[in-house]
């Protein structure tokens, strides 16, 4: 309770003002200052949003972006910041679309016996 606390009050607006500091300048100088503040608003708002309402998908979300964005596929990483915050995008739904698909079978369990009760009802009818 007390590192879940810590976790979303210190040290995860610590990471993100770390990250907008560093990244904020690069994003600038390749997008314009308009477009930058804009990018830099928005990625930095979804990233203490998620950290504040799922502190437990951040650790994998930041291990991600960090190992997978900015060492294997370096080339096409943008900047931390971006990376960070599209993975948590994809991250949140693809988990959302896990969960979903887990569920078919029991849902399909459960509507099986009605789908052919269903058919015998209009076969019978014919």
């Amino acid at each position: 309770m007390v590192l879940c606390f810590l976790e979303r009050n210190v040290l995860y607006p610590v990471l993100v003002v770390s990250v907008l500091t560093s990244d904020a300048p690069r994003i600038a100088a390749k997008y314009g200052p308009m477009a930058a503040s804009l990018i830099v608003t928005v990625t930095g708002m979804k990233i203490m949003r998620s950290a504040f309402s799922q502190p437990s998908h951040q650790y994998l979300i930041v291990g991600f972006a960090a190992l997978l964005l900015q060492i294997d596929y370096h080339a096409i990483s943008e900047t931390f910041l971006v990376d960070y915050f599209v993975l948590s995008i994809l991250f949140v739904k693809t988990h959302e679309f896990l969960l979903k698909v887990s569920t078919i079978p029991y849902a399909l369990n459960d509507d099986l016996p009605s789908i052919f009760q269903l058919a015998n009802l209009i076969v019978k009818h014919r």
